[in-house]
């Protein structure tokens, strides 16, 4: 089942980002490919100390999270 739409799931952590990616099975430049951004901002999503540390929307997180596993 899909994941709800829900802004008050928005966790945009660098840690729970790490988690969603690691449990699709996927490396940074992989989910960056696959949701259409650069690695250079999955990798700033997933910075706990980059000063230019972006934070994930809740829409890139929910459609991270709406990936499906790599096979």
């Amino acid at each position: 089942m899909p994941p709800k739409f829900d802004r008050r799931l928005h966790k945009p952590a660098h840690e729970n980002i790490r988690r969603i990616i690691a449990s699709k099975g996927l490396t940074n430049a992989q989910a960056a490919k696959r949701l259409g951004v650069s690695v250079r901002t999955v990798n700033s999503w997933c910075s706990e100390t980059d000063s230019n540390r972006r934070q994930i929307s809740y829409i890139a997180q929910f459609a991270l999270e709406s990936l499906e596993e790599k096979k």
